[in-house]
């Protein structure tokens, strides 16, 4: 029970300064997480690491961090290209019988993990309204 305290609020620490310092370090750390996330989600639904499909949501929560990094007002661009790309993938590569599950496990992880973690960028550089 101690370790994992102490693994705790270690890591509580290493968020709260990520934070403080936000910037190119907040988002460096974002994409950390956010690939670690993504290849955690392809093995929970079956896919290596190497397979296209885990390649394009690695490359898709990372676009999505990089986006929300330089430039937000990209993101529904970005988003209505995951959502494209992510299908013309599937329907070349895939049995059209198992495209459409494969389209949306894809297209969910790389949504869930990528566009709401890409959100905490744009959150941490908003003013805080104290004078």
């Amino acid at each position: 029970m101690r370790k994992r305290t102490l693994s705790y609020l270690a890591l509580v620490a290493l968020v709260v300064l990520f934070v403080w310092l936000g910037g190119a370090v907040l988002a460096a750390a974002i994409g950390v997480i956010a690939a670690a996330g993504i290849l955690e989600f392809c093995g929970m639904v079956g896919l290596r690491w190497r397979h296209p499909l885990a390649i394009f949501g690695l490359v898709g929560v990372l676009l999505f961090v990089v986006v929300a990094y330089f430039e937000w007002s990209h993101i529904a661009p970005l988003l209505a290209a995951v959502v494209g790309f992510s299908l013309i993938l599937l329907l070349i590569r895939s049995p059209v019988e198992s495209a459409a599950a494969r389209w949306s496990w894809t297209l969910a992880g790389t949504l869930y993990i990528g566009w709401l973690l890409s959100h905490f960028i744009p959150l941490r550089a908003l003013d805080s309204g104290r004078d």
